[in-house]
């Protein structure tokens, strides 16, 4: 998984564009804090909701959880970390 993110990190450098970029250095910075679980899967589905902006695509609604589509137990998994 880290192999993944750091091709992906070095791929949005040359074509993610700015609200891309910068979501993704507020995701890996709190990546290294375990109590940061939740925002990161939100920051995770603000870009891939940029993502789509920039490919003419109409965002989805905040907390649509866009992300079960990347995540399978999503929903389940937002629950726990609720608790």
């Amino acid at each position: 998984m880290l192999e993944d993110i750091f091709k992906f990190s070095k791929k949005i450098t040359l074509w993610g564009s700015s609200n891309v970029v910068n979501k993704w250095v507020q995701f890996r910075g709190n990546a290294i804090n375990p109590n940061s679980v939740t925002e990161n899967i939100h920051l995770m589905e603000d870009i891939v909701n940029e993502m789509r902006k920039d490919l003419g695509i109409k965002k989805t609604k905040k907390g649509n959880l866009i992300m079960a589509f990347l995540i399978n137990d999503i929903k389940e998994k937002m629950k726990e970390v609720k608790k």
